[in-house]
């Protein structure tokens, strides 16, 4: 039996999906919630460029330097930014409402909140180890070392949007596109381990959607979904004491941040897409299951 009483959520500048879990969560009884809050430090251009050409190589270094220094040149097709998602009801649930009007503090019961300037180290570990979570929840939040990965007494949940093994790391949605792939347009729901989104898969799904929708549309569709059930998965493990069964992955390499180039190519991509279909593009997996969670009207 794992009984749950304290979940710690980690994330970085208010995180909107972070405040999502706390309007969700907090109407839980006997559930205390610690939101540990990390106040970023903005990172020059040059230090994420340097770091970037350690960690990936010349290439990409050379490509994020380009989508830095050319931000605002974007493709003139880059489609609606809100689209219609018919009467879906996790788009619009009470909650999601709640944290884009800023009402998300009315379901505030029990919370503790902290702004910390470190979440893996100093002030920011020592919350953690005072807390003594049951679990802990990543909402947007920075890669936590190991330190953080083993204070929590029944693993870390994270919502990674995109489709694990192969879209591991940064980008999924850029990336999955750059690699014609259409139907990994989705989320996975894993435990998190050392080795970046490479934990055990609780739930991974694909998801249909439309080639007209810009980036930040896709994003915010799928991140939606996502959360919401990363909640009702904490929900039912709170209420029936069972822990989540995980689907052991293994993850070679993770993706960079997609670069100017790279997202010119998915963009051109998206818009072939865009012209052959005026439609959701609905993924052979699809089935009534998930049907039932995403419940799109066209």
């Amino acid at each position: 039996m794992n009984k749950i009483t304290r979940i710690a959520i980690i994330t970085k500048d208010e995180h909107i999906c972070a405040k999502y879990l706390v309007a969700r969560l907090s109407t839980l009884n006997n559930v205390e919630i610690l939101v540990i809050n990390y106040n970023s430090k903005k990172v020059s251009g040059v230090s994420f460029c340097k770091r970037l050409l350690l960690k990936r190589g010349l290439i990409v270094c050379i490509d994020n330097f380009l989508r830095l220094a050319l931000n605002n040149v974007v493709s003139k097709n880059q489609g609606a930014d809100i689209p219609n998602f018919g009467s879906n009801p996790i788009c619009f649930d009470k909650y999601w409402s709640s944290t884009y009007t800023n009402e998300w503090k009315l379901y505030q019961n029990n919370i503790t909140i902290k702004s910390v300037t470190e979440v893996n180290s100093g002030d920011g570990l020592k919350i953690i180890r005072d807390n003594n979570p049951h679990i802990i929840l990543l909402a947007g939040a920075p890669i936590v070392s190991d330190s953080v990965i083993k204070m929590a007494e029944y693993g870390i949940l994270n919502a990674h949007q995109g489709i694990t093994p192969d879209y591991a790391g940064n980008s999924p949605t850029i990336w999955s596109i750059y690699n014609n792939c259409k139907y990994d347009i989705g989320y996975t729901i894993h435990y998190v381990v050392p080795q970046v989104d490479s934990g055990p898969i609780i739930e991974q799904m694909r998801l249909p959607w439309c080639p007209d929708w810009s980036w930040n549309t896709i994003n915010d569709y799928t991140g939606k979904i996502m959360y919401t059930r990363l909640a009702s998965i904490v929900e039912n493990w709170i209420m029936t004491e069972t822990r989540p069964i995980g689907r052991i992955q293994r993850v070679k390499t993770t993706k960079p941040p997609a670069g100017y180039f790279v997202k010119l190519i998915a963009e051109r991509n998206k818009m072939r897409l865009s012209k052959q279909l005026s439609h959701f593009i609905i993924p052979p997996e699809w089935s009534s299951e998930s049907e039932k969670i995403t419940n799109i009207i066209l």
